[in-house]
């Protein structure tokens, strides 16, 4: 950091060097941070400009003398953000496109935690039978949570506990191998949730905790065997971290998003001959978005395509109340944990305070659907339904989701998934990684 500080310091030092010096340097320090491979390089290299690296490397933390990347997670949703914001300019309905704050730990920091521990043998995990790898794990992630980080990672983690105050966080893997071109470690890494509440060393602690849990994970059986079966075992597959500010507004005792879930831009999960691949899907819930990524057994998403939004999966208006979704996650700053809520009961118990929440209910009124007002008057007693009615009939989310999906398909070269969240008010791009295929063939039954 300090290095490209004093570079950015020279006077007219963009103007001085010539455009051929000017790509060499992106390049480089594209290759350093983000990824070697060439065809993330190429896009990058077009997206970035110099001045980007300036406010991306204050958001670093890791080995003084380290050489560590940002991982695949870190490095897809920055490339994300910097062809959404270039697009911005020309494209009026990309205007209001957010990105949560964010920090990056470095790929490294979790070798030199792991040295500083004297635990160099958990490398020869991998090998072991996958049976006594699942035997192991709970050992191990103890093992990793009671250990201690150098003190230089510590006061990096300080300064991001201080930037975030006391807004809740969430702890994603950012493996190197993790949502690269033709891999997609999806759902096989931990991503924690953080609600960042008490003094700030419980805060400090709280997140170290949640740091050590996503690196014992790289040692657990799912990404191992994941690894093994595509031949990846003997690459050192170092974990990145990625922080970010989780979107959302406190609501009574809870902290969470009006909205959130995750769209495709190719539709593996046709539910109409009408609908084709290229027409994309989105899975939206409201809440938290972990009821959107990871599928559960008892509740439903919405699901919905952006080109075609007319072609509903389930037409009839009892089918659509009887498989909506009825819970949500939500962040409890109260008690710090994670909670699964009756969504509509905290709809009707907070209708005043959740922003823009006639985008997400409607109300069941003989046999109809129809738009809940902002002056109800009676929310306790009304028949409430999550359907997103009004956000899909009735703003331009759809088509955001829509030319989002499109430009970055377009511009990265391959299918993408997008993980998105609203406060109500602005819509949040939280990642962007390849489509994996599996993520869509996988086959639920549908409503």
């Amino acid at each position: 950091a300090a290095e490209l500080n004093r570079f950015f310091d020279q006077e007219n030092v963009e103007t001085a060097i010539s455009p051929e010096d000017k790509t060499s340097i992106k390049t480089a320090l594209i290759r350093r941070f983000f990824a070697e491979r060439l065809e993330y390089v190429n896009v990058a290299k077009t997206a970035f400009e110099l001045k980007d690296f300036l406010g991306i490397v204050d958001h670093i933390v890791g080995p003084a003398q380290g050489s560590g990347k940002l991982g695949g997670k870190a490095s897809g949703v920055l490339l994300a953000e910097k062809l959404i914001k270039k697009e911005m300019a020309a494209n009026p309905v990309l205007k209001d496109i957010n990105f949560p704050t964010s920090w990056y730990i470095t790929s490294d920091t979790i070798l030199s935690f792991i040295h500083y521990n004297d635990l160099d043998e958990v490398s020869h995990v991998k090998y072991l039978d996958p049976l006594e790898i699942r035997q192991e794990q709970p050992f191990l992630e103890q093992i990793f949570k009671t250990s201690t980080f150098p003190f230089e990672i510590v006061e990096g983690l300080r300064k991001i506990i201080r930037d975030f105050n006391d807004k809740p966080v969430i702890v994603r893997s950012s493996s190197l191998l993790e949502d690269s071109f033709g891999y997609s470690f999806s759902g096989k890494y931990k991503s924690l949730f953080v609600p960042n509440i008490g003094t700030e060393e419980e805060r400090l602690h709280t997140l170290m905790n949640a740091i050590t849990e996503v690196y014992a994970s790289t040692f657990s059986p799912d990404p191992i065997e994941y690894r093994r079966e595509r031949g990846l075992l003997d690459f050192n597959e170092e974990m990145g971290i990625l922080i970010q500010e989780v979107v959302g507004t406190q609501i009574g005792p809870y902290f969470m998003p009006t909205f959130a879930g995750v769209a495709f831009s190719r539709n593996e999960f046709r539910w109409s001959p009408r609908i084709t691949r290229e027409d994309g899907m989105i899975r939206i819930v409201p809440g938290l978005g972990t009821r959107a990524v990871d599928r559960v057994g008892n509740d439903y998403p919405i699901l919905i395509s952006p080109k075609r939004p007319n072609l509903l999966v389930n037409t009839l208006v009892e089918e659509r109340v009887k498989y909506s979704p009825r819970f949500m996650d939500v962040i409890n700053t109260e008690t710090g944990m994670i909670e699964t809520v009756d969504a509509v009961q905290v709809f009707k118990k907070y209708f005043d305070e959740i922003p823009k929440i006639a985008d997400v209910i409607s109300m069941h009124d003989q046999g109809r659907l129809t738009k809940i007002s902002n002056v109800m008057m009676d929310p306790e007693n009304a028949d409430i339904v999550v359907t997103f009615q009004h956000l899909f009939e009735k703003t331009d989310f759809l088509e955001k989701i829509k030319q989002i999906l499109g430009l970055l398909e377009q511009k990265i070269g391959t299918p993408v998934d997008v993980e998105f969240a609203s406060n109500g008010n602005q819509l949040y791009i939280l990642q962007c990684r390849p489509q994996s295929q599996s993520r869509g063939i996988e086959r639920k039954p549908v409503p």
